[in-house]
C-alpha cells in the first residue's frame, strides 16, 4: 500500500474545501488545517477533464489474486485436479466405467429372477448404487479429457444358478472392485481421483459386507 501511494503523483496545494462538508457532518466543531485550507481558498484549483469522465477502477481486496480470474485454480490448462497429472489413469477409469456399467446390468437382471425379496431389494439397491458411480467416473473422465465416455453396450448371458452360488459371486464382484479400486487410489498422482477411489472402495467392500449378511441367513 505504501509502494503505490509513493508512486502517484500527489499535487503540490491539496483542495481541503471538497472535504468541508464531511468534517461538519463528522465533527462541526473540529476546524483542520486552518492554514493550509486558507491557502487553498486563495489558490484557483483546476480539474483535469479526464478526472470527470473517467471511472475510478476499485483496488483488489485483500488476498485476491492479482492476476484476476485467469490465476485462480482450475482455470489455466493444466488444472491443479483432473489435470494432466491424471491423464495417466485414464484407462483405469475407462475400465472401472466398464465394469460398473456391466454390474448393473447384472444385479438388475438377477434381481428380476431369484424369488427372495430380500435378495431381490439389495440387488436393485446395489444397481441404484452402480449407477451413480458410473455417473461419477463418467464425469471425471470429462473433467479430465473435455470428452463424453459412453460404456459399450454388452448382451450378457445370464445362466441359471441356486441363490447362494449367484450371491457367492457377487460377493467375490464387490470385494475385488474394493481392492482394485483401493489399488488404484494409491497409485494415482491426482488427489482428485484418490479421493473418488477411494470412495468407491469404501462403496465396493461396505456392498460385499452386506452379501455376507444376507448369505449367513440363507445357509444353514
Amino acid at each position: 500500500m505504501e509502494n503505490q501511494v509513493n508512486n502517484q503523483a500527489a499535487p503540490s496545494v491539496y483542495d481541503y474545501r471538497q472535504y468541508d462538508r464531511i468534517w461538519r457532518r463528522v465533527s462541526p466543531e473540529l476546524d483542520p488545517y486552518p492554514e493550509i485550507r486558507a491557502e487553498a481558498d486563495r489558490t484557483p484549483q483546476t480539474v483535469p477533464v479526464h478526472q470527470t469522465t473517467q471511472a475510478t477502477t476499485p483496488a483488489p481486496a485483500a488476498g485476491a489474486p492479482a492476476g484476476g480470474l485467469e490465476s485462480l485454480p482450475g482455470a489455466d490448462g493444466n488444472p491443479c485436479c483432473m489435470g494432466t497429472q491424471a491423464r495417466v489413469s485414464l484407462e483405469v477409469l475407462a475400465g472401472f466405467i466398464e465394469e460398473e456399467s456391466a454390474d448393473r446390468r447384472h444385479y438388475l437382471t438377477l434381481a428380476r429372477r431369484v424369488r427372495s425379496q430380500q435378495a431381490a431389494a439389495l440387488l436393485r439397491s446395489f444397481a441404484g448404487e452402480k449407477q451413480e458411480a458410473v455417473q461419477k467416473l463418467r464425469a471425471s473422465y470429462f473433467l479430465i479429457t473435455g470428452e463424453r465416455y459412453v460404456p459399450a453396450v454388452m448382451v450378457e448371458q445370464f445362466r441359471c444358478q441356486p441363490l447362494a452360488d449367484a450371491l457367492r459371486e457377487v460377493y467375490h464382484q464387490e470385494a475385488c472392485g474394493g481392492y482394485n479400486y483401493e489399488r488404484s487410489a494409491e497409485e494415482t498422482m491426482d488427489q482428485c481421483l484418490t479421493k473418488l477411489f477411494e470412495e468407491q472402495s469404501k462403496a465396493s467392500f461396505r456392498r460385499a459386507e452386506q452379501v455376507l449378511e444376507l448369505l449367513g441367513k440363507l445357509i444353514r
